[in-house]
C-alpha cells in the first residue's frame, strides 16, 4: 500500500520481496503446489515448541495471497483500547481512521455483504446461529464472485483473478506508477549511519538513519542505496528478525507478538456440505465476542476453507468409510480467541 501511495506521488520506489511472484497462469490452486510455492516454510511453520501451526504467506502480496477473502473492520473495542494506549488516531470517533479504512475497503472491492452467496459450511453456521438465537453477521468479501467454485480455493492462489488482493489492486497501482519489484530477494540487514541533530556523526551514540539494505539475490550479495527512506514491512514474523539482524536494540523488538489460538471443531452431516466450494468465510458468529469480562476478549466463530491436507491432520478416523468420501459431508468451524 505504501509502495502504491509513494509511487503515485512521484517517488522512485523499489519493493523487495523475499518470496516469488506466482502469476495466475502458473497457479494451479492445488493445495500441495500452494504450500510449496506461496506459503512460509511449505506451510509447516510452527512455534518452537510445535504447539501452534502458523500459516503465513511467502510470496508477492504476502498474506493477501493466501487469506480467506474475509474483510472485517477493526472492532470499536480494539480501537478504543489502542487509543487509550496512546494511538489517538485509532479512536472509534476518528474521522481520519474511518476514511483510511474506507479507502482500503473500496480499493479491494470489499463494500457490500448483502450480495454474498454462502457455501455449505457457512449456511450451516447461519442456520445454527439462528436456531440458538446467537448474534451473527455476514462478512464483506474482496472476491468478485463468492459463488464461483474457485473461491473456495482462494487460500491456494488466485488462478481466475477472482480475489482483489494486493497484486490485483495496490501493487498493480504501484507498478503502473513506476514502482519496481525485486522478487526472491532476501534482505540480510538494513544499512544505516549515525546522526546527531540531523547531521552525520562519527559517534555511535547518535540516532540512526537508514541508508540502504544488503540483499541476497540469486546467491549474490548486493547493496541497494535509499535516498529517502526505507519501510520495513516484512510481516509480524520476519520484521523483528530483520531489525535484530540489523543491530537495532529496542527492547520491544520481537517481544509483543501474540498468536491467537484457533480451536477447530468438525462434524458430519447427512447432506452434502462440500465445504471446499465457494467463498470459505462469509459469516461470523459473535455471540461470545465480548468475552467473560465483557471487554472484547472473547471469541468469534467462523468457517475455515476446506483444506483437505490440513483437515486430515486434525481428524481421527473411526469409520471404514474412506476419508475422501466422508469429506463430502464434513463441516468445520473454528473459534478465534483474543487474549491479553
Amino acid at each position: 500500500m505504501s509502495a502504491s501511495i509513494l509511487s503515485q506521488a512521484g517517488y522512485s520506489v523499489l519493493l523487495i520481496e523475499k518470496g516469488p511472484y506466482v502469476s495466475r497462469l502458473n497457479t494451479s490452486q492445488l493445495e500441495g503446489d500452494a504450500y510449496d510455492t506461496i506459503y512460509e516454510n511449505h506451510a509447516l511453520q510452527t512455534t518452537a515448541d510445535g504447539n501452534i501451526m502458523i500459516f503465513a504467506g511467502s510470496t508477492l502480496g504476502g498474506g493477501s495471497a493466501i487469506n480467506y477473502a474475509c474483510c472485517i473492520e477493526l472492532p470499536d473495542e480494539v480501537r478504543l483500547e489502542w487509543s487509550e494506549l496512546g494511538l489517538e488516531h485509532c479512536h472509534p470517533n476518528s474521522s481520519e481512521f474511518n476514511l483510511s479504512q474506507e479507502v482500503v475497503l473500496n480499493r479491494i472491492g470489499a463494500i457490500r455483504s448483502d450480495t454474498i452467496h454462502h457455501n455449505g459450511m457457512n449456511a450451516k453456521l447461519i442456520q445454527g446461529s439462528k436456531a440458538l438465537g446467537h448474534k451473527y453477521f455476514e462478512t464483506k468479501q474482496n472476491l468478485k464472485d463468492t459463488k464461483h467454485d474457485s473461491a473456495g480455493y482462494t487460500c491456494f492462489g488466485d488462478r481466475y483473478g477472482n480475489k482483489q488482493g494486493m497484486t490485483q489492486t495496490f501493487l498493480q497501482d504501484a507498478v503502473e506508477s513506476g514502482c519496481k519489484i525485486l522478487e526472491n530477494a532476501f534482505v540480510e540487514r538494513i544499512l544505516y549511519k549515525h546522526t546527531k541533530h540531523g547531521v552525520e556523526s562519527i559517534h555511535r551514540a547518535g540516532a540512526r538513519k537508514a541508508t540502504g539494505v544488503l540483499v541476497r539475490h540469486n546467491g549474490q550479495l548486493y547493496t541497494i542505496h535509499a535516498s529517502r527512506c526505507i519501510i520495513c514491512a516484512a510481516g509480524a514474523l520476519h520484521t523483528p528478525c530483520l531489525l535484530t539482524r540489523s543491530g537495532f536494540k529496542n527492547p520491544h523488538i520481537g517481544r509483543n507478538l501474540h498468536l491467537h489460538p484457533v480451536t477447530a471443531a468438525y462434524g458430519s452431516y447427512q447432506d452434502d456440505v462440500k465445504g471446499w466450494l465457494g467463498a470459505p468465510m462469509t459469516s461470523c458468529n459473535v455471540e461470545f465476542m465480548s468475552g467473560p469480562n465483557h471487554d472484547g476478549y472473547g471469541a468469534r466463530i467462523e468457517c475455515p476453507p476446506g483444506k483437505c491436507f490440513a483437515s486430515s491432520r486434525l481428524r481421527i478416523c473411526h469409520s471404514k468409510i474412506p476419508f475422501n468420501h466422508s469429506y463430502l459431508y464434513y463441516y468445520g468451524i473454528f473459534a478465534i480467541s483474543s487474549s491479553r
